[in-house]
């Protein structure tokens, strides 16, 4: 089994059940680089909006599934953040794939 890492402003897989990624590309890349059974940690990041007890921390490891999703598809809109937008009103991270173990 491979891990792979990525920062994160917080982990909470029961509302954001997905790995996400700002580009179609990057989500790509990991899927060409990993396995089925591969797994990612999510580290804090270290400044905000990550709260001060989760920077630089390592918040959760999940496997993740094959198939590209859309975020926006998965994550229930009462969990949405405005700082999840960028300035033109685009979410971040559109590009995803499904956590199948936490």
């Amino acid at each position: 089994m491979k891990l792979f890492a990525t920062r994160v402003w917080g982990f909470d897989p029961h509302n954001w059940p997905v790995v996400t990624f700002g580009l179609d590309g990057h989500r790509d890349n990991l899927l060409r680089k990993s396995s089925a059974g591969d797994a990612i940690v999510f580290v804090g990041t270290q400044g905000e909006p990550t709260t001060e007890k989760d920077q630089g921390r390592l918040l959760g490891v999940a496997q993740f599934g094959r198939d590209p999703v859309d975020t926006l598809e998965i994550i229930p809109e009462e969990v949405l953040r405005p700082e999840q937008y960028d300035e033109r009103g685009n979410f971040r991270w559109p590009k995803a794939l499904i956590m199948t173990r936490v």
